[in-house]
């Protein structure tokens, strides 16, 4: 092989993309933004102010009242699910798990899961589940 081409070859292979992108693409970014579903608004500070979680109030695992002022200038990761759910929702609880250890030490970060069928999903049932779901109770 020439010994130029030994040089050349790896030069013109980085180069390509560049040139390609430089030529074609412009620096342009041709992806479309996502769509906004949902109403929002504008901050007093010009700043767009999506979704917002209403005051609510409900009873957890434990019979204690749960409110949005439990939560009040935290992070928190919502769920929903019904404890007699066999398909998707252990899925989905196993995920919020291992979001839990992830964020074990972290007091601003709280994990709030609703159930969707409160007729049958009692305080004793939520209990049971959460204990089968490892679920921290003080998070």
């Amino acid at each position: 092989m020439n010994p130029r081409w030994k040089i050349l070859a790896p030069v013109l292979v980085i180069l390509f993309p560049v040139v390609f992108w430089l030529v074609l693409v412009r620096g342009h970014n041709n992806f479309k933004p996502l769509p906004v579903i949902g109403p929002y608004d504008i901050g007093v500070s010009g700043d767009t102010i999506y979704h917002t979680i209403p005051p609510f109030e409900f009873t957890n695992q434990e019979g204690k009242i749960i409110s949005d002022k439990n939560t009040e200038g935290n992070i928190y990761v919502a769920n929903f699910f019904f404890s007699t759910c066999k398909t998707v929702c252990p899925k989905m609880n196993e995920q919020v798990y291992r979001v839990q250890e992830a964020f074990k030490g972290n007091k601003d970060i709280h994990f709030l899961t609703f159930t969707v069928d409160p007729e049958n999903d009692t305080v004793e049932a939520l209990a049971q589940y959460a204990k089968t779901m490892k679920a921290d109770n003080s998070k």
